[in-house]
């Protein structure tokens, strides 16, 4: 099954998205977010969700 560009960009675009707010959603479920790695751990993810 093939899609088109735009359909496949848009559905990578969602799945990216959700997957670094599940990341951000567990790192608040354990308390992590007052941790120095934290920081980067979401620095990282954004970066990766941009480039």
């Amino acid at each position: 099954m093939r899609f088109p560009l735009l359909e496949t960009l848009i559905i990578a675009g969602v799945i990216t998205i959700s997957s670094s707010a599940i990341v951000a959603k567990v790192l608040v479920d354990l308390k992590r977010t007052g941790n120095n790695e934290t920081e980067l751990i979401l620095g990282i993810i954004m970066f990766e969700d941009i480039f």
